[in-house]
């Protein structure tokens, strides 16, 4: 019979005493390599003070530096991952394009996204046409305007693409 749990002490002793038949158990504690401490940051995100907002998010949810933030006039507010994959849902159940641009106007108003925050929700428009659509009527609302020329990878017929590029130098 062999018990589950060994003392680790009574290992060492074994060891030690170098008694034959005796079983190596190395101790974890000892060679554990400790990277973290456990400890409890408070949320950056979470203000106290309403006045303050709170740095804008990528679809992904990671955070963007302040230096990657241009402040566009009349945006209070940053879309977090919530308010992405809120919008992305409702336009997601809409019938047509014309609807979901509208649909994402609509949310674009209260909140203001990040270019890659535009790009995955332009991966819902099937064709140029509707991502160039897409493009034109977000574009005022986009909070790191200075990224927005890397949607025109997004396009595929000239004819758009030379259209979005006409919307960058105005």
């Amino acid at each position: 019979f062999i018990p589950a749990v060994r003392d680790v002490k009574m290992e060492k002793q074994e060891l030690q005493t170098g008694k034959p038949g005796s079983v190596t158990v190395k101790d974890e504690t000892e060679n554990k390599n400790v990277r973290f401490i456990d400890m409890e940051l408070q949320n950056p995100n979470r203000n106290s003070d309403s006045n303050k907002i709170s740095a804008p998010e990528d679809s992904t949810g990671k955070e963007l530096r302040t230096k990657e933030i241009m402040a566009v006039p009349g945006c209070k507010n940053f879309a977090s991952r919530e308010d992405f994959l809120e919008l992305r849902k409702q336009m997601a159940v809409t019938e047509d394009y014309e609807e979901m641009i509208n649909v994402a106007r609509k949310k674009f108003k209260k909140n203001c996204f990040t270019t890659e925050q535009v790009k995955n929700l332009s991966t819902l428009f099937l064709r140029d046409e509707g991502k160039y659509k897409f493009f034109t009527a977000v574009y005022p609302y986009v909070s790191d305007v200075y990224h927005f020329a890397s949607l025109e990878q997004q396009l595929t017929d000239t004819n758009f693409i030379t259209k979005f590029k006409a919307i960058l130098h105005h």
